[in-house]
C-alpha cells in the first residue's frame, strides 16, 4: 500500500462519523467528487470494502473498522505537515501529455451524438491522434479528471473550484417518464402518494452507496439499478420501472407514444447544468487544446432542452 496521510484518515473518520458522504463533505469543506476519490483510492489500496452500503446510512464493515483502527495507530503521534491538509486535493504530477491520444469522458446526461459530431470537426485533417471516448456516470468523470486519466470531461457538476478550468455548456432537462399504463391513473397528491410504491430505475456505480441520489432518486422508492441512461431507457420502455431521463433521449419515445411523461403539473421538471472541465495548469496535447478552443469559441450546447411538439 502507498503512503497514507492524516488527510485520508480525516476523510475516513468523517464519513464513518456522519454516515453519509454529503454530510462528510460539509464537515470537511471538500467537494463530493474529491471525497469519493479519496475513499475509492483507500478501498482499492486496502483491497476490501470499507463501508456497508446496503442501508441508507453508511457504516464501516468489520474490516473497515479494523482498517480505520490500524490507520489511526500508524499515524498516531505524527505531526501534520503544513501541506498535509491539501492532500485530498492533490493533483496528479503534471507529466508531459501523450501527444497521440485525446482522452474524453462524458457524463450520463451528455449527448453522445453531439459529442461525436464535435470531435469530428476538431479532428478533421488529423490523421495522427487516437481518441479514447468513454461514458461514465455520477462522480466517475470527475474521478477520472482528478486522477489524471482523461484530458477533458463533459458532465454536470460543480464550478468555482480552482483546480479546474470550466466552460458552461447549458442546461439539460430531465423528465419523469414511464411506459403507458405502468403508473395507475392518479393525479395530484394521489399520484405523489403512490410514487414510493412504484419501482424507479436509477443509475448506480458499484460501491457508490447513497450516491444514487444524484440520479434524482425519489425518497423511499424501490429501485432497479443500471449503469447508464441507455440501459435505463430500455428498462423503462419494457415497463419494469419508471425513471428520470434526459429529454433529448426520450423525445421520440414521447412523441410516438412509447413513453408518457408523469405528473405534468405535479412534478417540477429537474435540470442539470452541463460543463466542460479540465485540470488547471496541466499541459495538454494539440488535439486537447483544439477541442477546448472549439468549446470555448462556440460554447456548443451539448444536449440543450428540446421543446416537445404539441
Amino acid at each position: 500500500m502507498s503512503a497514507l496521510s492524516l488527510a485520508q484518515l480525516r476523510a475516513l473518520e468523517a464519513v464513518a462519523a456522519e454516515g453519509a458522504l454529503l454530510a462528510a463533505v460539509e464537515r470537511l469543506g471538500r467537494s463530493h467528487p474529491e471525497l469519493h476519490a479519496v475513499l475509492s483510492r483507500l478501498e482499492r489500496e486496502a483491497g476490501f470494502v470499507l463501508f456497508d452500503r446496503t442501508s441508507p446510512r453508511l457504516a464501516l464493515t468489520p474490516s473497515g473498522a479494523a482498517f480505520l483502527s490500524r490507520l489511526r495507530r500508524v499515524l498516531d503521534g505524527l505531526v501534520e505537515a503544513p501541506e498535509d491538509h491539501d492532500l485530498p486535493r492533490r493533483q496528479p504530477a503534471l507529466a508531459p501529455p501523450d501527444q497521440s491520444v485525446l482522452r474524453v469522458v462524458i457524463g450520463e446526461l451528455t449527448s453522445l451524438s453531439d459529442v461525436a459530431g464535435l470531435l469530428q470537426d476538431v479532428l478533421a485533417g488529423d490523421a495522427q491522434t487516437r481518441v479514447s471516448l468513454q461514458v461514465a456516470a455520477l462522480s466517475a468523470p470527475w474521478d477520472s479528471l482528478i486522477e489524471g486519466r482523461c484530458d477533458v470531461i463533459l458532465h454536470h457538476g460543480p464550478r468555482g473550484d480552482d483546480r479546474f478550468e470550466t466552460l458552461a455548456l447549458g442546461p439539460v432537462r430531465v423528465l419523469p417518464v414511464a411506459a403507458p399504463g405502468f403508473v395507475p391513473a392518479s393525479h395530484g397528491a394521489a399520484l405523489i402518494a403512490r410514487m414510493p410504491d412504484l419501482v424507479q430505475c436509477v443509475i448506480e456505480q458499484p460501491g457508490a452507496g447513497s450516491k444514487a441520489s444524484a440520479d434524482f432518486r425519489q425518497p423511499g422508492a424501490r429501485v432497479f439499478s443500471v449503469s447508464d441512461q441507455a440501459m435505463k431507457r430500455h428498462v423503462v420502455l419494457q415497463g419494469l420501472a419508471w425513471g428520470m431521463l434526459p429529454e433529448k433521449l426520450v423525445v421520440d419515445d414521447l412523441r410516438e407514444g412509447r413513453l408518457v411523461q408523469l405528473g405534468q403539473g405535479v412534478f417540477r421538471m429537474a435540470s442539470a447544468n452541463l460543463i466542460a472541465a479540465r485540470l488547471a495548469g496541466k499541459p495538454h496535447s494539440p488535439a486537447a487544446r483544439r477541442l477546448w478552443a472549439a468549446l470555448q469559441q462556440s460554447r456548443t450546447p451539448i444536449n440543450l432542452p428540446i421543446r416537445l411538439r404539441a
